[in-house]
């Protein structure tokens, strides 16, 4: 957004946190499915070799999903996108 401005103005600043807001939010679904399918993959595997790898990964899934949780409260999106 930024590229071919050279001066940040109140309103760019704004559309630019929405915007920010927006790719937050767009990556909550995806991330969802990640930690779901982990959840279900470590459910049908455990007790195998390969559990604790999928622990690590449900762990680390589990670390973003707070993470991106935070921060889709600090940025709210647009209030015509609700």
């Amino acid at each position: 957004m930024l590229e071919n401005d050279k001066e940040l103005t109140p309103e760019k600043a704004i559309d630019l946190v929405y915007e920010i807001a927006e790719d937050i939010h767009s990556l909550n679904q995806p991330l969802t499915t990640l930690f779901g399918q982990l959840d279900l993959l470590e459910f049908k595997t455990r007790g195998s070799e390969h559990t604790p790898q999928i622990l690590k990964c449900l762990s680390a899934a589990e670390r973003l999903t707070e993470i991106l949780n935070k921060m889709a409260h600090k940025y709210p999106r647009k209030p015509s996108d609700r």
